[in-house]
């Protein structure tokens, strides 16, 4: 016998107190069946709580950035609206003031809009 292994218990008489042969399979099942079932039921539904949690979680995450994004948006809409019709305004004084470019921008002429 090996050093790291333990003898076999015995009844005292020289017998074996285990069993000879493996425990038949109906004994088994009957000790798996109580054991097992509830098991496998609380770890899918601790699977689904928590794959349900996690796109509950992500959903809110995303709605959220997407309002962020949409104000950002938004934002950028309008401060960009507000200097392009600032600069716009700026143009319409220039031609204003001045007829020679007023007559250059009615008769599209680039050359003397641009001179």
């Amino acid at each position: 016998m090996f050093e790291h292994q333990r003898p076999l218990p015995t009844t005292g008489d020289g017998e074996d107190a285990l069993p000879a042969g493996p425990v038949s399979p109906p004994a088994r099942s009957r000790i798996r069946r109580p054991v097992l079932v509830p098991l496998a039921i609380a770890i899918l539904a601790l699977v689904g709580t928590i794959t349900f949690l996690l796109r509950h979680d992500a959903q809110a995450r995303i709605s959220a950035e997407s309002a962020e994004a949409f104000d950002r948006v938004s934002e950028v809409f309008e401060t960009t609206l507000a200097e392009d019709a600032s600069l716009l305004g700026a143009a319409l004084e220039a031609l204003d003031g001045d007829e020679s470019l007023r007559s250059a921008f009615i008769a599209r002429d680039t050359d003397a809009l641009l001179t």
